[in-house]
């Protein structure tokens, strides 16, 4: 019996472009055995280890590249030194404004104690001088207010001539010592008197000279140039 000869590749490919649904199945045939392949334990073992080769070297690299210690520790320090800083002017700020505050208060509260003080004992003063006055205008021993006591002293009665005399002069000044002048104007003559004690102007007698008056005599009546 004579053996079949297998077809050669150009029949096999000319089969195939003349048969579709063969060609259909093979291709499908490609396509299942590329999505088991990807799913296939050898697969997942390369793509494990693909994932541990990469994590070593990133680890080894991590240990390769050593740490500036000395650059660490001078930024923490900066920041302690800044940070301690910002504390003591905190901390100085808040004292300042405490003891202003203080003070101010205390003085608030000392000026209102004084004038509440000071108001209590005018108040007190005021009371205490109205119901003296009260008492002393009455009579304990009789009903009604205290008659005011008669004086027996005459009356002065001041010369109108006098004073109607004396209008027309004024005091211009006082030149004070031991034996002191003054300056007297006679306003209706025109005329400045520079008398001491005991000396006459016009009609009146320079009766005493003190710091900031003048007292004539008109013979006797005082009047008094200020």
């Amino acid at each position: 019996m004579a053996l079949e000869k297998s077809p050669s590749p150009e029949r096999q490919l000319l089969k195939l472009i003349e048969e579709p649904q063969a060609r259909g199945s093979l291709q499908a045939a490609a396509v299942k055995h590329q999505g088991l392949s990807l799913f296939s334990f050898g697969a997942w073992s390369g793509r494990f280890s693909f994932f541990k080769r990469g994590f070593n070297s990133s680890l080894k690299d991590i240990k390769q590249r050593r740490l500036d210690t000395r650059a660490i520790n001078g930024i923490l320090g900066f920041l302690v030194l800044v940070l301690f800083l910002y504390f003591i002017i905190s901390a100085s700020i808040s004292l300042i404004n405490l003891k202003n505050s203080s003070i101010s208060r205390f003085k608030v509260q000392e000026s209102g104690k004084a004038s509440l003080d000071s108001q209590e004992v005018s108040s007190l003063k005021r009371t205490s001088a109205y119901y003296l006055d009260k008492i002393s205008g009455r009579d304990i021993f009789k009903m009604g207010p205290r008659k005011a006591p008669v004086s027996n002293e005459p009356v002065k009665v001041v010369n109108q001539e006098a004073v109607n005399a004396a209008q027309n002069y004024k005091l211009v000044g006082i030149s004070w010592s031991n034996d002191p002048d003054a300056m007297i104007e006679d306003t209706a003559a025109k005329k400045t008197f520079f008398v001491k004690r005991g000396q006459m102007v016009g009609e009146f007698k320079v009766q005493a000279i003190s710091r900031d008056k003048v007292i004539l005599s008109y013979g006797q009546e005082e009047i008094e140039l200020k």
